[in-house]
């Protein structure tokens, strides 16, 4: 029995040294594949588990530089394997050679905007076993969105303004802003305002007044509500029944003057109290009628001058009423009765026109005139100067004789 042990025993050792018991992938995973810790670039990004998910806007960055941290198992040193998507090349070339070096520095100068860039970072200890695939154990990927280049908006199509607060401020939002894509600017979205005030619902009154005589009483607001608020339909006017008080005392005008009936009248300047009517105010007296001097006239026309002497008549007197005074009843005139054109003859002088075309005419008053129609003594007038016919010549010597002209002598006019 003993023997049998033993025999079976070195046959189980021989079995499985030439064929030895597999070992589960979850237990060899733990003990050959390495282990990714970390992923980070120079944008501030780090690994999220499985990968880095990064932005940046085209232009602000040239270059990415991407490191990794990875530690194996067996101690193994690691070796790297860069992959990049087609606008992230690293000189031309979409896959770098397995490199010791665990960072990589991506050319991002000319990277086209998008989302979801892809790039790989592939690890391996090359123990000769692919944890994940073939030819590596493990890998992560880094991934970017690339903006287009921001611009600054310009110019903003806004909303109409908001209602304006209490607080005395109204908004607007924008609609659209130019250039298209920009962002930022300086939009004016806010602005002082001044609120609209609110209207009146409620008011404290005064005491309605004494009814007027026109029939109306009135009253003014001591305050309203809400706070600050205007308008609203308040009533300040009401109809009443007026009931004049009777008049007590009065101010008087001055007197008038004593008319000729030996009365006089004064005017109610004012009474008392106001608004009174009715009373026995006291508006006329008797008085002494002395007739005033008259110190004015109204005249007829003078009269035909007659004698020397010429009268006319008083249509009315001032004052009214009036007696006395001095009136210009006549005054010395004079019979000379008024020029006219037979008291004038004229001479002319000279009698006949001259060359100068000037004659002066002397005027000569006749008879007993004055005033009416006068001339100057003496007078300019123009004239047509008729020259008169020749009759008469007086001759100078014969000129010297010529062959072909008859002699010729001139004439010297008389």
């Amino acid at each position: 029995m003993k023997k049998q042990s033993v025999h079976f025993l070195i046959i189980f050792l021989a079995i499985t040294f030439l064929y030895p018991l597999p070992i589960l992938a979850s237990e060899y995973s733990e003990l050959h594949c390495p282990t990714i810790i970390k992923v980070e670039d120079s944008l501030g990004n780090v690994y999220n588990g499985s990968g880095i998910q990064g932005s940046f806007i085209k232009g602000s960055v040239n270059t990415i530089t991407v490191k990794i941290t990875a530690t194996d198992p067996q101690g193994l040193p690691l070796h790297y394997q860069f992959l990049f998507g087609g606008w992230m090349k690293v000189d031309g070339t979409e896959m770098t050679n397995w490199v010791t070096e665990n960072t990589t520095t991506l050319d991002v100068s000319n990277a086209n905007a998008g989302a979801n860039q892809s790039n790989w970072i592939r690890v391996d200890n090359q123990d000769g076993y692919g944890c994940i695939g073939a030819y590596y154990d493990t890998q992560a990927h880094f991934m970017y969105d690339v903006y287009p280049p921001e611009t600054s908006c310009l110019s903003f199509t806004y909303s109409n303004w908001g209602t304006c607060s209490d607080s005395g401020q109204q908004s607007r939002s924008i609609i659209s802003s130019s250039p298209s894509g920009c962002i930022g600017g300086t939009p004016i979205l806010s602005q002082s305002c001044t609120p609209a005030p609110k209207t009146c619902t409620s008011f404290i009154y005064s005491d309605w007044s004494s009814c007027s005589s026109e029939g109306q009483q009135t009253r003014s607001t001591n305050s309203s509500s809400p706070s600050g608020c205007t308008g609203g339909g308040p009533v300040l006017t009401q109809s009443c029944t007026y009931v004049p008080a009777v008049c007590a005392s009065w101010t008087y005008s001055n007197w008038s003057a004593c008319s000729n009936n030996g009365q006089q009248t004064r005017s109610i300047n004012s009474s008392s109290p106001t608004g009174c009517a009715g009373g026995i105010p006291v508006l006329t007296g008797s008085c002494t009628y002395v007739a005033p001097t008259c110190t004015s006239w109204v005249y007829s026309a003078w009269n035909t001058c007659a004698n020397s002497q010429q009268t006319r008549n008083i249509e009315s007197s001032q004052p009214t009423s009036c007696t006395g005074g001095n009136p210009i009843l006549n005054q010395s005139c004079d019979s000379t009765p008024s020029c006219t054109e037979n008291n004038w003859t004229s001479v002319l002088t000279p009698t006949n026109c001259p060359s100068n075309g000037q004659q002066v005419k002397k005027w000569t008053k006749i008879g007993q005139c004055q005033n009416g129609t006068s001339h100057s003594s003496e007078e300019s007038i123009s004239c047509n100067y008729q020259a008169p016919t020749c009759t008469e010549f007086t001759y100078g010597d014969w000129g010297t004789c010529n062959a072909r002209i008859k002699n010729r002598r001139s004439d010297k006019l008389h």
